[in-house]
């Protein structure tokens, strides 16, 4: 991971998502298929405690039923559908991913942050995977258990996002692309930060993000960002 980190990169965010159903197994492969460095992908713990690849906090817009992942074992969740896809276990995401890409592992829950560092380390994944939240909570868990793993503050409100970032031991900070001005990346850099912005899905954003000296960005359509940036 630290090695794609050391250049410009492109995260396909839940996957080749704006083509395919999101945080699926075909929206990842498509993301591997279409030159993607990293893909992001968001997790969430089922009932019995198996790390779940998705995004909502309920079902009703991505599956159409009532509740959440946790209120489900994960052998009913493997019945469920995404446009059509199985939902993945973060397991079954990973054995597939690290072969071809980095990861960036969104723990959406904190509940969910100690069995996901068990399966990155009882499969030996530390070094092709970042874990990445809003919370700081599975940041300092992390930090403190596997400090090896790269970890990323993201944030969406103007505020002390990048500073929050270095004083628990991050080494990226994803901000909202509105809150991504050249100043702000600037300082991030200072501070010893790379810069992930999201989500930009319209090529001559991605360009002005490139310009301002974004470390990497993340967007729905990897087949249309790709091409472009990686002519810069």
């Amino acid at each position: 991971m630290r090695e794609i980190l050391g250049g410009f990169f492109i995260v396909a965010h839940r996957g080749a998502s704006g083509s395919y159903p999101e945080n699926t197994m075909l929206s990842f492969s498509k993301a591997v298929e279409y030159g993607a460095d990293v893909v992001e992908l968001d997790v969430r713990v089922s009932r019995d405690g198996v790390p779940i690849v998705f995004h909502d906090n309920t079902l009703d817009r991505l599956v159409g039923l009532p509740g959440k992942i946790g209120d489900y074992d994960y052998k009913d969740i493997k019945t469920f559908r995404v446009g059509g896809e199985p939902i993945p276990s973060l397991e079954e995401a990973l054995d597939y991913l690290v072969d071809h890409v980095g990861v960036f592992i969104e723990v959406k829950e904190d509940v969910a942050i100690q069995a996901v560092t068990n399966i990155i380390i009882d499969n030996g994944y530390e070094e092709n995977v970042a874990v990445i939240s809003f919370s700081e909570n599975p940041l300092v868990y992390i930090h403190n258990i596997a400090p090896n793993i790269v970890t990323g503050y993201i944030y969406m409100k103007p505020g002390d996002g990048i500073v929050k970032a270095k004083k628990i031991g991050a080494d990226l900070v994803l901000p909202y692309y509105r809150l991504a001005s050249a100043k702000a990346i600037a300082f991030a850099h200072r501070l010893g930060l790379k810069v992930v912005v999201w989500v930009i899905n319209d090529t001559d954003m991605a360009l002005e993000y490139h310009r301002r000296g974004a470390d990497g960005i993340a967007t729905d359509y990897p087949e249309k960002i790709v091409g472009i940036l990686k002519k810069c």
